[in-house]
């Protein structure tokens, strides 16, 4: 803070800390100072509103600080009227007034600020629990450039709102509406809020099926379609109301079939299951598929515009929604044709990129760095990143052509026409770069004529074969760059990146840095056999790593190694020492994370009480190395008792399907069947083959590990504590899974109060099972108290994320939930109602109890079939087999 700042916050320093800290810290994010005029006015209205009430006044305060510099002075006039206005009512109003209203002010013109006083003034009739979420909802819509849209949106609150509207009906629209509008895809938001306040004055009993067809597809329509399928809906409600609710809502036959008539874009999410079952029976590989709205800020602003997919170590990302074509077929198709073509940068070796691999010296090669992937590192090294990075995507695209051509000749037919026919050759960067994306990547014919380039194109042609790997695109790329960057020309604006058709590209791409937990541990385990003599390329380790999640086994080290005639102890002996190589410095304590609030149940109300606990999320620290490879030692014969048990559970690899229209073999008993067909006269079936495809389980398990004080206490009869045995069990789980390959994640709670809820986040979903992962496992101490509801339901929202068919949550704990004012029935009655939520979710459960007796009130907690009761992880693998088979099937 600035002396003079400091000066000019004195006196709220004084009268609170707490807001001259928070108000510092907004006025500190700001581009341009605010002046001392301005700071004392902000002042003075602050103390002003603390001494009304507190938390009142420090949403004032921020408020001020918000708009203070940003706002001509009669909008800050205008906001404090306001404020002023609605105080005299009560403090609360005072502070959703605080809260809501700088957006428009911010943001909006005259006409917003009407509307919004208008909705306000209906809303506050209704009773102040309708006022603050779907106000608030105002910022995003009005921040995101949606004038127009959030004048319809206030428009729909104060039509709403002005009605005879029950209790139970307001707390619905306070919901639902701004929930609704914040889902709207931007581009569509201001007429699909116009045809929601048109279904709201015909009949506010509408508005609830609308958005529930807008929910399951209706938000697909452009516009024209939608206004016309609303109007043939309220036509229907004209005959009867159930008829148009019924329509509104998809529910009916007649308004499916009308709905599939007029759509013509397709949603990310109705595509979303089957392009995920095709990656893994093309690719084997653990990847699921994301909308692009998923991706961080920081990584969609590094693809640049127009950038149609891309993918990371766990994911392909895709668009929300495709609308391109005039058919919805072929938007359809458009995004099979996307994951195709992404999924052979994963397939082909395109992010295994590895340094070493090239031949002779280049700049920046040498010792693996500890931030970049190893081809960042190398785009790096060129006086031009962004003109190497195009260069490198050329032929690198031409090697994925070559590659492509010759595993699967016809998806090349068909994907090669689609992308020839979208690129642009007029867009772009300078002739070179696209005349050879089009001859070398794409195979486009022409090009000639030019000697320079056809130099390339023949030791392209030379260079590269289908068996080549991603490490020669890097060498034409060190070869030919100074030819190209010649004859490039740079306007005075600078130069754009190469336009590829769709985006389609491997740089820049989030997955090509996508591996660096695993870049890291190679490069540890690289050193350590270097120590030995034993020379391997960093890239094999990496790739024997992900394939095992993390894991290296002896026999892994010994093919690296190229089976050394050295004796087996000093093989031995350098992988007992690597396990000090590549642990983890010792970290700190865990950084604050995310905050998130949850309901809570209350039995003797009946009801929720809504946002009544506050949980944070944490990384849980890893701790130093031992445990985790000590357990594996002790435990030895239990680990590989516990593997081969779940090995029952595992597809056989391949499942034969039959009635294909293509395929590996002739399906026999169809060949029959349409011989008899013919000679009957009739028209034989073209479904004549069997098909054979890699069978996956798709399973997704969150292990829940209490870690609360009462852990640390002895089983008796044992030496270890309840704590040590779910850390054992933990290992032994984790053994477990990895041989089954379901996707796992696992998860620590504790806390004090309602306020202090922590969760430790010991191992994401998309995390291998990697050294620090096993390091935190290692690492886990008892902490406080238990309030389970909150963590089972933040556990809820882990798994809703987790893409899988079946989702598994088990619960590892000593007992009851037990906290400050949450104990007896109530929380009994509370983490039961959370595990009932669960169900509501598709979620499955099962509980293990360590070191309780068992006892009826674990039936009424848990229910009769979804707990055991274990005092020793030796049994586990019976247990965990019935269990496991059953909640999985």
């Amino acid at each position: 803070m600035t002396s003079d700042l400091h000066k000019a916050l004195e006196p709220l320093a004084l009268a609170d800390p707490e807001s001259a800290a928070a108000v510092a810290a907004r006025l500190a994010r700001k581009t341009a100072p605010v002046g001392r005029e301005a700071l004392d006015r902000l002042v003075e209205e602050a103390l002003w509103a603390l001494g009304v009430e507190v938390s009142f006044g420090r949403a004032a305060a921020l408020a001020y600080a918000g708009l203070a510099g940003e706002v001509p002075p009669e909008r800050l006039e205008t906001f404090r009227a306001c404020l002023r206005e609605v105080v005299g009512t009560g403090p609360t109003l005072g502070r959703i007034m605080a809260e809501c209203l700088p957006p428009v002010l911010a943001f909006g013109d005259g006409e917003t600020l009407a509307r919004f006083k208008e909705a306000w003034e209906a809303m506050a009739r209704k009773g102040t629990h309708t006022l603050r979420e779907p106000l608030l909802a105002l910022g995003p819509l009005l921040a995101g450039g949606g004038r127009a849209a959030a004048a319809v949106y206030l428009e729909l609150l104060a039509t709403l709102f002005a009605a005879d509207l029950s209790y139970d009906e307001g707390r619905i629209f306070s919901v639902a509406l701004p929930k609704a509008a914040r889902g709207l895809l931007p581009q569509r938001r201001q007429w699909q809020l116009k045809e929601l306040l048109r279904v709201a004055r015909t009949d506010r009993r509408l508005v609830e099926p609308f958005l529930t067809g807008l929910s399951r597809g209706l938000g697909l329509l452009q516009e024209n379609a939608l206004r016309g399928f609303v109007d043939g809906s309220l036509l229907a409600y004209q005959h009867r109301r159930e008829h148009g609710a019924r329509a509104l809502s998809l529910e009916s036959l007649a308004a499916q079939e009308r709905f599939s008539a007029l759509q013509v874009s397709v949603g990310f999410a109705q595509v979303q299951d089957r392009l995920r079952r095709y990656l893994h029976a093309r690719t084997g590989l653990a990847l699921s598929v994301r909308p692009l709205s998923a991706l961080t800020a920081v990584e969609a602003a590094a693809l640049g515009p127009g950038r149609m997919v891309c993918s990371d170590a766990q994911a392909i990302y895709l668009p929300d929604e495709i609308d391109r074509f005039a058919d919805r077929q072929e938007n359809a198709g458009l995004y099979r044709l996307l994951v195709r073509s992404e999924a052979c940068f994963h397939e082909f070796g395109t992010f295994d990129f590895d340094g070493e691999n090239i031949p002779g010296p280049w700049p920046g090669a040498g010792a693996p760095q500890p931030g970049p992937s190893d081809l960042e590192v190398f785009l790096g090294c060129f006086p031009d990143p962004v003109l190497a990075a195009d260069l490198f995507t050329v032929f690198e695209l031409g090697r994925i052509r070559k590659r492509l051509e010759h595993t699967y000749p016809g998806l090349a037919r068909r994907l090669y026409p689609v992308l020839r026919r979208a690129f642009v050759p007029a867009a772009g960067p300078p002739e070179p770069l696209r005349r050879l994306l089009a001859r070398l990547g794409l195979a486009m014919p022409g090009g000639g004529g030019d000697a320079g380039l056809e130099a390339i194109a023949a030791a392209f042609d030379a260079g590269i074969s289908a068996a080549s790997p991603v490490e020669a695109a890097a060498e034409l790329t060190l070869q030919f760059f100074e030819a190209v960057r010649s004859r490039t020309f740079f306007p005075p604006g600078g130069r754009q990146p190469l336009a590829t058709p769709f985006g389609w590209r491997p740089w820049p791409n989030p997955a090509a840095a996508g591996s660096r937990p695993f870049d890291r541990l190679a490069g540890k385990i690289q050193a350590a056999l270097a120590r030995e003599g034993v020379a391997a390329y960093r890239s094999d380790i990496r790739l024997r790593l992900k394939a095992a999640s993390g894991n290296l086994t002896p026999e892994d080290i010994r093919e690296l190694c190229r089976h050394r005639a050295e004796a087996v102890e000093r093989l031995e002996t350098a992988l007992a020492g690597l396990a000090a190589d590549v642990a983890r410095p010792d970290a700190g304590p865990p950084e604050d994370g995310p905050l998130f609030r949850y309901p809570e149940w209350d039995d003797r109300l009946g009801d929720y009480l809504p946002e009544h606990v506050r949980l944070r999320e944490r990384v849980s620290p890893a701790g130093a190395g031992g445990f985790y490879a000590e357990v594996l030692r002790r435990r030895h014969a239990l680990v590989r008792q516990t593997r081969q048990v779940f090995e029952r559970l595992r597809p056989e690899g391949l499942k034969r399907l039959r009635r294909w229209p293509d395929g590996d073999e002739f399906d026999y008993r169809q060949l029959v069947e349409a011989a008899v067909d013919r000679r009957i006269g009739q028209a034989p079936s073209d479904r004549l083959f069997i098909k054979r495809v890699k069978d996956r389980r798709d399973v997704a398990v969150l292990l829940l590990v209490d870690v609360s004080r009462s852990t640390a206490n002895t089983v008796p009869g044992s030496e270890s504590t309840v704590l040590d045995i779910e850390k054992e069990a933990v290992v032994v789980l984790c053994e477990a899974l990895t041989v089954l390959g379901d996707s796992l994640a696992v998860a620590g709670f504790s806390g004090t109060g309602r306020l202090g809820v922590d969760y430790f986040r010991i191992k994401g979903f998309e995390e291998g099972m990697s050294e620090e992962v096993r390091l935190r496992i290692g690492a886990l101490r008892p902490q406080r108290n238990t309030r389970m509801g909150a963590a089972v339901r933040h556990a809820a929202r882990d798994l809703d994320a987790a893409a899988a068919r079946l989702r598994l949550l088990i619960l590892l704990g000593d007992g009851f939930p037990n906290d400050t004012e949450y104990k007896g029935a109530h929380a009994v009655a509370d983490t039961r109602q959370a595990l009932m939520e669960l169900g509501a979710r598709g979620v499955r459960f099962h509980a293990l109890t360590v070191n309780l007796p068992a006892d009826p009130k674990l039936d009424r907690l848990y229910g009769k079939a979804r707990h055991h009761v274990i005092s020793d992880v030796r049994e586990l693998p019976g247990k965990l087999l019935r269990v496991y088979s059953a909640l999985t099937r």
